[in-house]
């Protein structure tokens, strides 16, 4: 007998036999099991997934001798020629090659006429989606009102491309990508019944190649088994799928870590010199930065992406040496390196420059890490000025009754020197806030540059111009301003400071004398209106120059050079 390739020969017999799609073997059993049997299904599903072979075996449930049966014997005559493709009542059409309105019209013509010698006639139609329209429509009528003795079993990978009135004719059924995990097992059983002892971590490989598919995965399981003798290991797995192992991934992100350059170098070119496509290793490297991070979340993913035990634990001691927020990083370096090498013409130059990007980002303090050591200094700070106010325990406090007149004036004097050493504290840390305000809190800075602010016994008010068209100047801090700029002097003095709002009259200010300066002088002229008439004012938008005001800017009339 010829050789016959595994996926054709460990094809699923029966419904039980199906891997990972139980949700659609349970309902059709037990429909076939009441006597419930449809006139048209649809199975929609990504390929490789087992939609053909449950549409065979459908058809050999409803066209065994012992059937409908929901367990069909598999070797009675129907159910023989079913299995081999020679049933002349079993009839399937690949919709991509018949998808003409002719081949459909021949088929209305054919589905009056009798199975020649089972109980249905059965018409299975791979990728109907690549039907025409004038096709779907001709098929409407039959598929509306079929005869008794047909049977429709429609297979796509695309639904959304079959016609609404197709789609409301039929039982859909969604098959779904097969567990990586559940690939391995499989393949794991048919290597043993062949005769071969294959690695788990090759199986593994092999099962996350087949991106899902069960198809897939066994004709790669076949390759596999033609290219070593024996055991089976990872390497001869690896040797055939053109990928490297997560070892090297892991080499990868620990070099990075421990902040080894040139050990990331020479891993390139390792890679490179075996001949790997760079894109798919970017892609790997992606993968498994993705399990790193889901990992560090506490998610596990060793059924959810399919890793081995032993590649599992690998993973976990690299998420030990990332931060979140690292990971983050380095995710989104080689998101842009994967953008990169679609138009790189050297791979390799992209790829080298990606992972030193990834190992300086990995080594530069991260954005928490500095919040943390900013209010670790904070709180040093605030521990500093307690211990130093904090009263010794030794100090007896006198009573008041042997208080006298000579000491109270003493403590008095004393007090106003401390009060004095606080005001020009409170005043100094007040102009370092507003310099880094510059950078940090433009628009706050914006409301506090026409302010003056005064520092009187440990208070601060901030006081702005009063007057009819300045008095917007008091309001324009809010309570949240406020509450933030006493946490900022709080964290600065490490000691609660009052923060009032209150004006001054700039009427007064100018007639306060300035040493040096005659104040008999007139305003210069440029700021002078001279005998204005009505007709000269200009008419002043109050927001316009609440914007002014704000933003310190200034208004450039047309024609103004």
């Amino acid at each position: 007998m010829s050789y016959q390739v595994i996926a054709r020969k460990w094809r699923p017999g029966d419904f039980d036999a199906v891997i990972f799609q139980d949700h659609v073997s349970r309902t059709i059993k037990n429909s076939i099991k009441n006597g419930r049997i449809h006139h048209a299904y649809l199975f929609a599903g990504p390929r490789g997934v087992g939609k053909t072979t449950m549409a065979r075996i459908l058809a050999k449930a409803l066209n065994c001798v012992n059937g409908p049966t929901d367990s069909p014997c598999g070797v009675c005559e129907n159910c023989v020629e079913i299995r081999d493709g020679s049933s002349f009542d079993v009839i399937e059409i690949d919709g991509a090659s018949n998808r003409g309105i002719e081949n459909i019209r021949e088929l209305r013509e054919n589905v009056n006429f009798a199975p020649l010698k089972s109980r249905y006639k059965v018409y299975i139609i791979d990728e109907v989606h690549m039907l025409t329209k004038e096709a779907f429509n001709a098929l409407l009528k039959t598929l509306e009102e079929p005869p008794p003795h047909v049977v429709f079993v429609f297979a796509t990978t695309e639904i959304h491309q079959v016609p609404e009135t197709i789609l409301s004719r039929c039982q859909k059924y969604f098959f779904k990508k097969i567990a990586i995990d559940a690939i391995a097992r499989h393949l794991g059983y048919i290597a043993q019944k062949e005769g071969f002892t294959v690695d788990e971590k090759a199986l593994y490989s092999v099962a996350r190649a087949a991106d899902g598919s069960m198809r897939d995965a066994q004709s790669l399981l076949d390759q596999v088994l033609s290219f070593a003798e024996g055991e089976i290991g990872e390497e001869d797995a690896l040797a055939i799928l053109g990928v490297v192992p997560i070892e090297s991934y892991m080499k990868i992100l620990t070099d990075i870590a421990g902040g080894d350059r040139k050990g990331v170098l020479i891993e390139v070119d390792r890679v490179v010199t075996l001949g790997v496509d760079i894109p798919r290793y970017a892609a790997g490297l992606i993968d498994v930065l993705r399990a790193v991070r889901l990992i560090k979340n506490g998610i596990s993913v060793q059924e959810l992406l399919g890793f081995s035990p032993e590649e599992n634990g690998q993973l976990r001691n690299v998420a030990e040496m990332y931060s979140d927020e690292d990971i983050g990083a380095l995710f989104a370096t080689g998101k842009e390196l994967l953008v990169s090498l679609r138009f790189a013409a050297n791979e390799r130059i992209y790829l080298e420059m990606a992972l030193l990007d990834m190992a300086a980002a990995a080594q530069a303090p991260s954005l928490s890490a500095l919040l943390r050591k900013i209010e670790e200094l904070s709180e040093g700070g605030a521990g500093a000025v307690e211990k130093k106010n904090r009263k010794p325990h030794n100090v007896i406090t006198p009573p008041h009754d042997a208080d006298t007149a000579a000491e109270r004036p003493a403590d008095a004097t004393a007090n106003e020197r401390q009060s004095a050493v606080s005001d020009d504290a409170i005043k100094r840390n007040w102009d370092e806030f507003i310099a880094q305000l510059r950078t940090t809190g433009a628009f706050l800075h914006a409301k506090l540059a026409h302010a003056r602010v005064d520092v009187r016994g440990g208070r601060l008010s901030i006081n702005y111009p009063a007057g009819q068209d300045t008095s917007y100047y008091s309001r324009i801090l809010d309570r949240n301003d406020i509450t933030f700029i006493k946490d900022a002097l709080k964290k600065r003095m490490g000691q609660d400071i009052d923060v009032s709002i209150g004006r001054y009259d700039p009427v007064e200010q100018a007639e306060l004398s300035v040493p040096g300066e005659d104040q008999s002088a007139p305003p210069p002229e440029a700021v002078m209106l001279k005998n204005p008439e009505v007709e000269e004012m200009e008419i002043v938008n109050p927001v316009v120059e609440k914007v002014k005001d704000l933003f310190q800017g200034k208004i450039i009339n047309k024609g103004d050079e």
